[in-house]
């Protein structure tokens, strides 16, 4: 892992915003782009507020890029399954904790941050289908599944009836959501079956939940584990067995915001030195190819302000 000092010059990228990237991160980008060849989108607030950034790892020399600038809260972007579309959150005070999730409204823009505009009110932690023509998101009480086409919503379950909390990151796949859920049942998370009705609650304190890409397996945050407290884990998807994906050594051990590749084959997560606060601590941004050995992770991000939320685009 490449560990270095947080000295700071001004990459002008080929938009119209400026952002302040340090030498150690140009360095841990221009490496990245030696081994992964695609995109890495995440939020962050280093320029004051909370905004997307995106780094291009698919030519000769590392592009990053600005994406959004609003003086609102944007977080938690998605790529499209094409790799052509982004989707985010845009909070609708100037400032909102990601611990609220009433506030937000879910944005959609061209990878290259172009056209970007509102499609739902009040949606909260947005997620692409797989087959890219709609989104998943959690509504107060609910979580909601909104074709991007026609605007067509359709409620998929009343989390707070059903799973007795607001079920909120859902992720879909075919008739299964894996969604955490929020409320009189916090730390409750798991898969609740569209078709059956049925919720298989995994055990321990965790959140974060989502599919593996490709395969019958999720991942997770599991809380209270590991060596900074938190540990990404993963099992089969009846929750009967716990297997730790990764969990570094060293001050950035307290993992969060995890994120694959839809070939499943590399990881993306932020860490923080044990402040589990999700939008002001320290987090910095970590890549790694799954399955290498632990010590091949990279750090990508060097700053004091948040990183959050990455995900990957491959090609």
């Amino acid at each position: 892992m490449h560990f270095g000092p947080r000295l700071y010059y001004q990459i002008v990228p080929p938009k119209k915003h400026g952002h302040a990237i340090g030498e150690a991160e140009s360095a841990a980008f221009a490496e990245a782009a030696r081994r992964f060849r695609g995109r890495i989108v995440w939020s962050s607030n280093r320029s004051g507020n909370h905004e997307i950034y995106l780094a291009d790892l698919r030519g000769k020399s590392p592009v990053v890029s600005k994406l959004t600038n609003d003086p609102h809260v944007d977080s938690f972007p998605r790529f499209s399954p094409d790799g052509e579309r982004i989707l985010f959150n845009r909070s609708r005070e100037t400032w909102v904790s990601d611990r609220n999730p009433g506030p937000w409204d879910v944005w959609i823009m061209d990878a290259d941050g172009e056209h970007q505009r509102r499609i739902a009110e009040e949606g909260f932690h947005p997620t692409f289908t797989p087959d890219g023509r709609a989104v998943v998101f959690a509504r107060g009480g609910q979580v909601v599944r909104h074709d991007v086409q026609n605007g067509r919503e359709e409620v998929l379950v009343e989390a707070e009836k059903v799973l007795g909390g607001a079920g909120q990151e859902p992720d879909l796949r075919d008739h299964r959501l894996t969604v955490t859920v929020r409320g009189a049942m916090y730390g409750a998370f798991g898969i609740y079956d569209l078709a059956s009705r049925k919720f298989i609650a995994f055990p321990g304190d965790a959140c974060q939940i989502a599919w593996w890409p490709g395969q019958d397996r999720v991942i997770w945050i599991e809380g209270h584990k590991g060596n900074g407290g938190t540990r990404v884990a993963w099992g089969p998807p009846d929750g009967r067995r716990v297997e730790t994906l990764i969990d570094l050594p060293g001050k950035f051990s307290h993992e969060y915001f995890p994120r694959l590749s839809r070939d499943g084959a590399w990881l993306a997560w932020a860490a923080s030195a044990g402040d589990h606060e999700p939008g002001r601590a320290d987090y910095e941004i970590f890549l790694w190819k799954v399955g290498e050995p632990w010590d091949r992770a990279l750090r990508l991000t060097y700053h004091t302000g948040n990183d959050q939320w990455p995900d990957l685009s491959l090609g």
